[in-house]
């Protein structure tokens, strides 16, 4: 249930979700809180940022993350991705041009 969640409704082979499956029931899950940077911290990063979000994640709204990177960041892209949820797969094609792109 949980991996059909974080997928989304991307169609996925079912032999990877028969992976995921396995994985999820031989796994704990990490219950502490997670580190969230604060705004100040970001503000101090200087290379520029790729976001890459679904925009199904479960986990995190993609929308929410996007509008808070804008408001900080100024050397920032965001790329959301439609039907797929928190976990993200296949996308050589949109990471590839902005690791070959050049900064001016």
């Amino acid at each position: 249930m949980i991996n059909r969640l974080v997928l989304g409704s991307q169609s996925v082979d079912s032999k990877i979700v028969a992976f995921m499956d396995l994985i999820q029931s031989n796994f704990n899950a990490r219950i502490e809180k997670e580190y969230i940077f604060s705004d100040a911290e970001l503000d101090n990063l200087t290379m520029p940022v790729l976001f890459i979000g679904g925009d199904q994640d479960v986990i995190r709204s993609t929308q929410d993350i996007t509008v808070r990177l804008e408001n900080i960041l100024s050397d920032f892209t965001a790329i959301t991705i439609p039907q797929m949820g928190h976990v993200l797969f296949g996308l050589t094609k949109q990471i590839s041009p902005y690791l070959k792109k050049t900064r001016r």
